[in-house]
Parts: structure tokens; C-alpha cells; sequence
């Protein structure tokens, strides 16, 4: 099931979330922490039609997908920063099901086409049931 989150800003930010099933976990993690085991991004992103609850708009449509685990609590949100020269962009939370430990999880993110050409850091926090905090882990994409 897919939700959508629209923010307001200098950039209208969509975020949609789906969750893909759950895995097990594998890596090292930091005791007590939530670990990102891996983000992937886009190289670059391209002015596309895609659809909203608001019809048809012209924007960046960025797919990316993350995987994470934590060994000691469940993970129950996490947090995306996108920093693009010269723009704010509002930081979007998005929630994850109260009992999800480790999971692999697919996301969209849409950035209005007014946004500028070129790089566009995306930075991934998950935060656990207790508030702590995984390591960031951030990806440049390219909007051109």
C-alpha cells in the first residue's frame, strides 16, 4: 500500500513509501543502533510526467530502495535531508511498521521540476523505538 506526504517549501517534496516484505539481517551493527546496510539511489534524475493525488506534474522522479536492520529494537522511522545548492528543502519523516527489526524497503521521492540542475545530496537517518539514531548515510544524485 502506497502513502504519499506532500511538504511545503521553495520544493514540494513527495515521499512514497513502500514497504516490500521483510528479510533477515545480516552484517555487523552498532550495539543498541539502527544500521542502513545499503541505500541505492539514482545516478541521475530526468524531469518526468508522474501522477499525485493532485493529477499530472512535471518532476524529478527519484526511485531509490534502502535495506536496514537493528539487533536490539525496532526501527520506527526515518528521516530524509535533501541538500541542493542555493534551495531549502523540508526534511520528511516517514514511519515503519512498529515491528520491523530488519526489512528492504522502496521509495519515491519527487522533487518539483523547478528545483536546479545538478547535484542533489540525499541523506538517510533511521531511528530505533528509543529515539537512537543510525549512522547517516548519504547519496548524490544528479538532476539534469
Amino acid at each position: 500500500m502506497y502513502s504519499t506526504r506532500l511538504l511545503k517549501g521553495f520544493i514540494a517534496v513527495a515521499f512514497v513509501g513502500l514497504l516490500a516484505g521483510c528479510s533477515s539481517s545480516s552484517g555487523a551493527s552498532s550495539p543498541g543502533l539502527p544500521v542502513i546496510d545499503d541505500l541505492t539511489l539514482p545516478d541521475t534524475a530526468t524531469v518526468a510526467t508522474v501522477q499525485t493525488s493532485s493529477g499530472a506534474q512535471q518532476a524529478y522522479d527519484i526511485k531509490g530502495s534502502i535495506s536496514f536492520h537493528d539487533d536490539k529494537e525496532s526501527v520506527t522511522q526515518y528521516k530524509i535531508h535533501i541538500d541542493i545548492p542555493g534551495v531549502t528543502v523540508p526534511d520528511l519523516t516517514q514511519g515503519v511498521p512498529a515491528t520491523a527489526k530488519s526489512t528492504d524497503q522502496q521509495f519515491e521521492i519527487l522533487l518539483d521540476q523547478s528545483a536546479p540542475k545538478g547535484p542533489a545530496d540525499i541523506t538517510i537517518t533511521l531511528y530505533g523505538a528509543s529515539g537512537a539514531a543510525s549512522d547517516p548515510s548519504k547519496k548524490t544524485v544528479t538532476l539534469q
